[in-house]
């Protein structure tokens, strides 16, 4: 995923840079919704594409389908 043009969309990609330096192979993680978790999901697919173990937790339809697109193993809490 290319950074976005300087403004809020490039936050929003070093919020959703960051916030991946603290995941672990093994973690089960909730991934959220909203535009940056949007953000977080595609850089986390690139991840598990390269070999990250995880699994994780969407909390809605959408963050579900993306996450599903992205071959990221997903889970529920039930």
């Amino acid at each position: 995923m290319e950074k976005p043009e300087p403004g809020p969309e490039r936050a929003k990609f070093a919020a959703a840079e960051k916030a991946l330096d603290f995941v672990e192979p093994g973690m089960l993680l909730g991934l959220g919704t909203g535009s940056t978790a949007d953000i977080f999901v595609r850089l986390l697919g690139e991840r598990v594409a390269e070999g990250l173990e995880i699994t994780g937790v969407p909390t809605s339809t959408r963050t579900r389908d993306l996450a599903a697109s992205l071959n990221i193993p997903l889970t529920t809490l039930e």
